[in-house]
């Protein structure tokens, strides 16, 4: 018999009996259940996971979530409550963790920026509210105060320069007379005093006084 048969033969024989053994060693030939299961690896247990406190909900100030325009310092704290619990929670992926402070931190941008277009339009229309009372050409009693246009006034020294003062009599006035006078000059003191005071308009209208006029 050739030697290299002989070699190729025990070099046969050899790996049988190496696989035998294995199996042996694996409790297959024969088969053993218990020894099987004894050679399987040991599964990796999990890391124990920390327990999460979540966020109380007393915390979370919810009427936020009702009010139109919620104050600066509550919106502040309750985002940074919402903040700390996503933080706090592992099973959240760090984009959504940013994503969160972003939109809080947006949130409370736009809400300064609101309370300031408020404060704006307030202001407008408090302007706008003081415009229209004031109406060009129309006699208004405004609070307690007379307004005249300019044009009124004239028309009312016109009418008064038009008036004939009587004629006053020689001689020396009687006292009783004198006592009527006084007791019509304490009249219109009174209502002068009654009245609230005047104030006039001005327009662009031609302005006639005593002084321009032709003597």
């Amino acid at each position: 018999m050739p030697k290299r048969l002989i070699d190729t033969l025990e070099q046969e024989y050899n790996e049988y009996n190496d696989l035998i053994s294995g199996w042996k060693g694996a409790g297959l030939n024969p088969f053993s259940p218990r020894q099987v299961l004894n050679n399987l690896p040991t599964p990796l247990l999990p890391p124990p996971s920390t327990p999460n406190t979540p966020a109380n909900p007393e915390d979370l100030d919810l009427s936020l979530l009702n009010s139109s325009s919620p104050n600066d310092i509550e919106l502040r704290q309750a985002n940074k409550v919402l903040n700390s619990a996503l933080s706090a929670n592992n099973l959240l992926t760090s984009p959504v963790q940013r994503y969160a402070k972003r939109i809080t931190h947006q949130i409370e941008s736009l809400n300064a920026e609101n309370a300031i277009l408020r404060k704006e339009l307030q202001e407008y229309k408090e302007l706008l509210e003081t415009r229209k009372k004031r109406k060009n050409g129309k006699r208004i009693k405004l609070k307690g105060e007379f307004v005249f246009s300019t044009e009124e006034v004239l028309k009312i020294i016109e009418e008064a320069e038009q008036t004939p003062l009587p004629k006053r009599r020689h001689g020396r006035p009687s006292k009783r007379q004198i006592d009527q006078v006084e007791e019509e000059m304490e009249e219109e003191e009174d209502n002068d005093s009654s009245v609230g005071s005047v104030i006039v308009v001005d327009h662009p209208v031609a302005c006639r006084t005593r002084s321009n006029r032709k003597i």
